[in-house]
């Protein structure tokens, strides 16, 4: 809107400020909103239950079986057995694995529809704490974007608000746990997580 005002042959000033000051005045807000959503992730006491986290992510199978049957690809849930039981706020984990799980669908979205597979993994990371992985064979991510994915507002979607992965990673670190993004050898990107097990002392 801006962009279009100042190349306008009979630009007004005082219309160019005006969209200038509505631009800071949304950015300011957004801004506003994330701050919001990180504090109150962070402040808000955890509803805490002893959670099976292998039952959380075949809830989260379950519920995203229509996005992937729409969009054609193909999960596999790789579980180690017999893990530990997490101390954690059941709904926010599912809301941090959700957004993963759902950026990665929408990774695949122009790869071709055979290579289009997902797996989402558990595993003991060490004595202490259970690693899940949420593995895609998308586009994958530049070295330069690597650094930024987890940042408020930054998305190389056209419709994405940039959100998602700042919400997830801001409930992990609520819950004393660790969020990452690697880069897979062939293509796709891998995102781990590790969260304390109950009665550990991290």
């Amino acid at each position: 809107m801006c962009l279009r005002t100042v190349g306008a042959d009979n630009a007004n000033t005082d219309e160019l400020i005006e969209n200038l000051e509505a631009v800071a005045n949304q950015t300011k807000r957004a801004g506003e909103i994330v701050k919001h959503i990180k504090d109150f992730t962070r402040k808000r006491a955890p509803h805490e239950t002893t959670v099976d986290i292998n039952t959380l992510v075949k809830g989260i199978s379950d519920f995203i079986h229509i996005d992937i049957r729409k969009n054609k690809v193909s999960l596999n849930l790789a579980l180690a057995e017999e893990l530990p039981p997490l101390l954690a706020d059941f709904v926010q984990i599912e809301q941090a694995l959700l957004n993963l799980v759902i950026n990665s669908i929408e990774a695949m979205a122009d790869v071709e529809l055979e290579q289009r597979r997902l797996t989402i993994q558990t595993q003991m990371s060490t004595d202490h704490s259970i690693e899940v992985a949420v593995i895609d064979t998308g586009q994958g991510i530049s070295a330069e974007n690597s650094e930024k994915i987890f940042d408020s507002f930054f998305t190389t979607k056209p419709a994405g608000l940039g959100l998602g992965l700042t919400i997830s990673q801001s409930i992990i670190d609520a819950h004393k746990g660790r969020l990452w993004a690697e880069a897979n050898p062939d293509c796709g990107v891998t995102f781990r997580f590790t969260l304390p097990v109950a009665g550990s002392s991290i």
